[in-house]
C-alpha cells in the first residue's frame, strides 16, 4: 500500500495567492468608499436627461411641465392636483390658486360662484362725485333728482341709497328713494338716461314736502 504524500505549495504560489487576495480586497474597499467628485459632469448629465424625466409625486415643484400631485407647485403648465399652485395654466383641482389661466373649479366651486366687487359712489347735492369705485357718472336733471349710471346693468342687482350728513340740515335730511331705470320688472321709465345701466335717485327736504338737493351714497351690489 502506497501512502499519499501531500506536497507543500511552492513559495511562488503562496506569494501569488496573497497578492491576489490583497488586490481583490482593495478593489472591494475602494468600490464601497468611492465618491464622484465631478459635480459639473453630474449637473450636465441631469440637464441633458431632464426633458425625458417624469415626476409623479413631489413635495415641492418650482417648475414643472406636468405635475400629477404636488404639495406646492410654484410654476406648472398643468397641475392635476395641487395643495398650493401659485401659477398654473391649467389646474383641475387646487386648494389655493393665486393665478390660473384656466381653472375648472376653485375650492370646489366654479369661477362664477365668486362674488364680484360692489360699485359705489359718494355724491354731493349738486351732482358732483366726491369718491367712487370707478366708471360711474351722475346727471342731476332737476332739483333733488339724480341719474346714476354704472358701468354695467343694474337689472337683477340690489341697489341702495343713503343720505349723507351735512351741517346746517338739522337732525333729519329728508327721505331718499332709488329705482332702476329702463322699465321692465322692478324698473321705472326715467325721463333721462332711461337704460338698464342707470339708477334714479330722488332726495327730499327735511319735511318731505318737496324735492331738495342732498348729498348721498349709492351702492350697486353684484
Amino acid at each position: 500500500m502506497f501512502k499519499r504524500r501531500f506536497r507543500l505549495p511552492s513559495p511562488a504560489l503562496v506569494i501569488s495567492m496573497i497578492t491576489l487576495s490583497l488586490v481583490l480586497g482593495g478593489t472591494a474597499f475602494a468600490a464601497s468608499t468611492a465618491t464622484h467628485k465631478d459635480k459639473k459632469a453630474d449637473i450636465k448629465l441631469i440637464k441633458k436627461l431632464a426633458p425625458t424625466l417624469s415626476v409623479k409625486h413631489a413635495k415641492t415643484a418650482d417648475s414643472a411641465t406636468n405635475a400629477t400631485n404636488a404639495t406646492n407647485a410654484t410654476h406648472a403648465t398643468s397641475a392635476d392636483s395641487a395643495t398650493n399652485a401659485t401659477h398654473a395654466t391649467s389646474a383641475d383641482s387646487a386648494t389655493s390658486a393665486t393665478t390660473a389661466s384656466n381653472a375648472n373649479a376653485l375650492g370646489g366651486s366654479p369661477p362664477s360662484a365668486y362674488q364680484k366687487a360692489v360699485q359705489w359712489a359718494e355724491v354731493e347735492g349738486d351732482g358732483t362725485i366726491d369718491a367712487q369705485s370707478g366708471g360711474i357718472t351722475v346727471l342731476r336733471n332737476f332739483t333733488g333728482e339724480y341719474y346714476v349710471t354704472f358701468g354695467s346693468s343694474v337689472a337683477g342687482h340690489a341697489l341702495s341709497a343713503t343720505m349723507e350728513w351735512r351741517s346746517g340740515l338739522g337732525l333729519s335730511s329728508g327721505n331718499i328713494l332709488i329705482a332702476r331705470c329702463g322699465g321692465g320688472t322692478g324698473g321705472v321709465g326715467c325721463i333721462a338716461s332711461n337704460n338698464t345701466n342707470t339708477a334714479y335717485v330722488q332726495t327730499a327736504n327735511n319735511t318731505n314736502t318737496t324735492t331738495a338737493d342732498r348729498a348721498f351714497t349709492v351702492v350697486l351690489y353684484p
